[in-house]
């Protein structure tokens, strides 16, 4: 599992099991949340 965190565009990405989640966070709001399984 890794955790990857872009500050300048408040990107999380997260890679756990083959399932990639990406999180955009703005406002301390998610606006979208993806989910990639491999």
């Amino acid at each position: 599992m890794f955790i990857i965190l872009n500050n300048l565009n408040n990107i999380l990405v997260i890679k756990n099991n083959d399932i990639l989640y990406i999180l955009v966070i703005k406002n301390n709001d998610i606006l979208y949340i993806l989910f990639f399984n491999f």
